[in-house]
């Protein structure tokens, strides 16, 4: 089920996804298309892409849940992705040392690396109630400004752009 809901603070859109292998795909999808449908900058939605991939993932792969809900909020030039699933909370794991010959444990490290912000907290009252983890991505106006336009050139009509200062010009002699 897709959302996308207008806030006085912004923009929220969320999906829910199935647990399975293809969630972190989909949800990468999803995440940019909301983004580009903004006109978020393009390194934005690039950081959001690998975010969401990476966060997913870590819900499918440790969590619980045959469900797992990715939200979208947008404002004030800032985007927030937050993953979460009924999985019960518990603190994550802090992000530690990776050895050079580990095929896993880079995720939060990308995560940290790509969002101004990142963490956890319970999706609601109670600790049973599940997991969210969510990540700002950095300010819009941090990206790289588009370049400016030109400046506007006068308009002369046609006409008079073939004359000369006093009117028609006499062919020289």
């Amino acid at each position: 089920m897709r959302t996308m809901q207008q806030h006085p603070a912004g923009q929220e859109a969320g999906i829910e996804l199935g647990s399975g292998p293809g969630a972190p795909r989909r949800a990468r999808h999803y995440v940019t298309g909301v983004l580009r449908a903004l006109r978020a900058p393009q390194d934005v939605t690039e950081a959001a892409e690998l975010i969401t991939s990476e966060l997913v993932t870590n819900s499918v792969k440790y969590g619980r849940a045959c469900r797992v809900r990715v939200t979208v909020k947008v404002a004030g030039g800032t985007a927030t992705i937050t993953v979460s699933d009924s999985t019960p909370y518990v603190p994550l794991p802090v992000v530690g040392a990776v050895g050079e010959e580990d095929e896993n444990g880079r995720g939060l490290f990308l995560v940290e690396a790509l969002a101004a912000r990142w963490g956890h907290r319970c999706a609601g009252t109670e600790p049973d109630d599940g997991t969210a983890v969510w990540a700002e991505l950095p300010p819009w106006e941090t990206a790289l400004p588009l370049p400016a336009p030109p400046p506007p050139q006068p308009h002369v009509p046609k006409r008079l752009a073939h004359q000369g200062r006093w009117g028609r010009t006499r062919p020289d002699s």
